[in-house]
This record gives C-alpha cells, sequence and structure tokens, in this order.
C-alpha cells in the first residue's frame, strides 16, 4: 500500500486542469479526455477513457495513449517508462476525481478509482515539417493491469488537498506480443518514422 499526498508531488508533478474531451473511441459507457501531464521536466500528452460511477462507488479509467514532445524526453522515458506510466496513472486518477466532481473528505468518505492499463504497446517516431515526437498506444487490451486507488479530500487547509492511496495491482489476461525480457529491435527507434513499431509488453503489474 502506497499513499501518495498530492502536495508532495508538487516538486516534480504539475497537473494543468483544463482538460478536455476528445472523440470517443473508448469503450462503450466511457468518455474520452485529452490531458497534458508535466513529469520528470517532461510534458506528456496523455487520452485516456473516463467512466464515472455515480451509484457504484468507483470510477473506471482506460489509459490509451501518450506523446512526448522531444527526443531528451523519449530518452527520459526508455529509462524510467514504469515510473512515468505510474505517474500518469495517479495524474489520471485525480483528474477523473475532477471529472465526475465527487471528491469525498478523508475521515467519513473514500473514493475508488480502477486505472486499467494495457500490457503490450508500440511506438511511433511522427516526423513531418512542422513537428518531431513520439507516441505509444497500446496494441492489445487483452492482458492488462488494474490498479486501485482511493482519494479523499483534506478540507481542513484551503484550497483541499487531495489524498491518493495505491491499494494494490492485479494482472489479467494472456500474453499477447514479446515479453518483458524480448524487446524487439525496432521498439525504440521504428524505422521508418511514420510507422507503427512492433509490440512488447512495456509496463510491468507491479
Amino acid at each position: 500500500m502506497k499513499k501518495i499526498i498530492l502536495s508532495a508531488l508538487l516538486f516534480v508533478m504539475l497537473i494543468s486542469m483544463s482538460y478536455q474531451s476528445a472523440e470517443a473511441t473508448c469503450p462503450t459507457g466511457f468518455t474520452e479526455y485529452t490531458q497534458t501531464i508535466t513529469y520528470g521536466g517532461c510534458e506528456w500528452t496523455v487520452i485516456f477513457c473516463v467512466k464515472c460511477g455515480v451509484t457504484t462507488g468507483y470510477n473506471e479509467v482506460w489509459i490509451q495513449q501518450f506523446s512526448i514532445q522531444n527526443s531528451s524526453c523519449y530518452t527520459y522515458f526508455t529509462a524510467h517508462s514504469q515510473e512515468v506510466i505510474d505517474a500518469i496513472a495517479a495524474n489520471v486518477t485525480l483528474l477523473t476525481a475532477d471529472i465526475c466532481g465527487i471528491k469525498p473528505p478523508c475521515g467519513s468518505g473514500i473514493r475508488y478509482t480502477y486505472v486499467y492499463l494495457a500490457t503490450c504497446w508500440q511506438n511511433m517516431h511522427v516526423v513531418n515539417s512542422t513537428e518531431d515526437y513520439f507516441v505509444q498506444r497500446f496494441c492489445s487490451d487483452i492482458e492488462f493491469c488494474k490498479s486501485t486507488y482511493s482519494t479523499c479530500w483534506d478540507y481542513s487547509v484551503t484550497p483541499a488537498t487531495p489524498v491518493l492511496t495505491l491499494i494494490g495491482k492485479q494482472h489479467y489476461g494472456t500474453p499477447q506480443c514479446a515479453r518483458n525480457n524480448n524487446k524487439p529491435s525496432d521498439f525504440d527507434n521504428p524505422t521508418p518514422p511514420n510507422n507503427w513499431s512492433s509490440c512488447w509488453e512495456e509496463f510491468l503489474c507491479k
């Protein structure tokens, strides 16, 4: 169990709360959003799908894809991929609380969020006359990790401070791509540009 108090993360993680709804490509009952998150000195533009559980006691989130705007940040990602995706998951959990409008006070209420992250991902280096960036998307959602977070808000301070706790992670499904110890050679440097790489086990459920 890992408790994360948001104020302790502000030195390394900034969240812009002006999220926007995007064209729906999500599972039935989910709505797609795009949000830029700053972490590790880099900007990660994340697409995620949200289902608000007004009566169930929990929200649900699927992380769809994210992009990185420059080569130095992609190098950072290759060295810290699990750390980056864990930060993204924590961020979208708090963003989902804003989207769903449910922020219970600590001590008398709690809210759960299930964050689903596919195991198998692929990468593209996008290059054109005006852009040069990397984008990652899942290539199979048959195998995935379900992270359970609890959230509540400390209203004894102004503004209220969210308290985020990772309850645990659970793995579902069977392998559908190259395993973590058998990384395809084209994954980090897909050649030629503007083509998707092979799929592989980018993230572990731990």
